[in-house]
């Protein structure tokens, strides 16, 4: 198990998540979603519904969550490939399309009955894509960017004479919390770190449609490659 002792929390952060994975669904079930969502185009073959997007938080937490399904038009409606997205709520006015249909689903607390028909009593291994933002302003340093670079600092050198790493990449085998692949890019005009993490783990959901999952591989991994420096006020 992680050992989360010096965990920082993530929560404050911005970022998005995407979690897909397989359910089992009724020729009813899809006839009432299909009455509830709305219809999605996709590729050829396929149908996709989504219900949302429905928005939830305030301030720099808001965001906009949507339920996607999808089924496979030549085959018997038994399976569905669900994919839930969460991610910043865009900037502006939310507009009137997208108000009247969470009304009409029932906010968040209506969402999350609808995700909820597609998750089992033993919850599935689903698969995660994790995206958080670490700006500098904030005081958030890369351990893994600023290490020695000793190993290959002689090739750069032969193509320029003053380099940064901006971006490292890693993909594990039996990763811990069932990590796969992790990426840290910095974007030195903007002035941010954007840590990508792709895992398999357990679809737990909150009524508040938190993921327990995502929390504690996201704390765990910031904890791990990355420090929070105290920032002038």
């Amino acid at each position: 198990m992680a050992n989360t002792r010096s965990a920082i929390s993530t929560s404050k952060l911005t970022g998005s998540v995407d979690v897909v994975w397989w359910a089992a669904c009724r020729k009813a079930l899809w006839s009432e979603l299909t009455k509830a969502g709305r219809s999605i185009k996709t590729q050829e073959g396929y149908k996709t519904v989504a219900i949302g997007p429905i928005l939830t938080g305030s301030a720099k937490t808001a965001q906009a969550i949507t339920l996607y399904c999808t089924i496979k038009l030549e085959d018997d409606i038994r399976k569905i490939l669900c994919h839930l997205e969460l991610k910043p709520k865009p900037i502006g006015r939310t507009p009137k399309w997208v108000s009247d249909h969470s009304e009409a689903i029932g906010g968040i607390d209506g969402l999350h009955q609808w995700v909820r028909k597609f998750v089992p009593e033993v919850p599935p291994i689903a698969d995660y894509e994790i995206e958080i933002e670490l700006p500098i302003k904030e005081g958030w340093n890369c351990r893994l960017l600023h290490m020695d670079e000793s190993a290959d600092s002689e090739l750069v050198r032969r193509l320029g004479k003053k380099s940064n790493r901006e971006y490292i990449g890693y993909r594990f085998e039996n990763g811990i919390l069932g990590m796969e692949e992790m990426s840290i890019f910095f974007d030195h005009i903007e002035k941010k770190y954007s840590l990508n993490l792709e895992a398999g783990g357990p679809l737990q959901l909150q009524e508040d449609m938190s993921l327990p999952f995502v929390d504690q591989i996201r704390d765990y991994v910031v904890s791990t490659c990355f420090v929070k420096q105290r920032t002038k006020k």
